[in-house]
């Protein structure tokens, strides 16, 4: 295990990290209350595309980052978890069922402004450092009994709710939530399309934070 950690590692260092850091203005949230996690934990991206999986192990502590792989595959997991690896996978119903199944948190991550900023095919972001956000959520424990089908729903508004807060505001997030109301504020229909259409709005470039928001770190 430690000849593939070691594999991992020096491929993220040498390849993909050099090109996010110079590249990007990288903006990350949550990741430090995660760095005391011990045991597997399973980190799910709303989008299936290659850079948000990655992006989601740029962010991470390097005690975290250093034994979390990507996997394009929910089959892939199961090895991996059951050696006491992090994975990043894309959510949904086969991710948590096997999340469900060995009993592992689900820490949900909203990434915005990646396919922007990297476009399809490509390692490199686009010139001028656009800006691209990760929140890291509050872990998800799956409860007795529930369906895989109602764990990768929860998952999925979870991520909502940090791609929201980073569209919005945290206390508007909240809000909505209070009232009963999904966080995002498409109906479940449109957001499917509605979230690629924000993940591909021009970026702003530089890194430069909106003003006038409220922010939850």
């Amino acid at each position: 295990m430690n000849s593939v950690a070691g594999a991992v590692e020096v491929a993220y260092q040498t390849l993909l990290r050099p090109a996010l850091r110079a590249g990007l203005a990288l903006e990350t949230y949550g990741s430090a209350e995660l760095r005391d996690r011990t045991g597997p934990l399973v980190f799910l991206v709303g989008d299936g595309s290659r850079a948000d999986r990655q992006l989601a192990v740029a962010g991470l502590p390097r005690s975290l980052r250093r034994r979390t792989v990507p996997v394009a595959d929910a089959g892939q997991a199961p090895g991996l978890l059951d050696r006491d690896w992090n994975v990043v996978a894309t959510a949904d119903q086969a991710i948590a069922a096997i999340a469900a199944r060995f009993r592992v948190p689900i820490i949900p991550v909203g990434v915005r402004g990646s396919v922007a900023a990297i476009e399809p095919g490509r390692i490199r972001p686009v010139p001028g450092r656009p800006r691209v956000v990760l929140r890291y959520g509050t872990p998800l424990e799956p409860r007795v009994g529930e369906a895989p089908l109602a764990l990768a729903a929860r998952t999925v508004e979870a991520i909502d709710a940090l791609v929201a807060e980073d569209a919005a505001t945290w206390w508007t997030v909240r809000r909505r939530q209070a009232d009963g109301l999904p966080a995002a504020a498409e109906a479940p229909a449109v957001r499917g399309w509605r979230r690629t259409w924000q993940q591909t709005e021009p970026p702003l470039l530089g890194g430069p934070r909106p003003g006038g928001r409220i922010w939850q770190r």
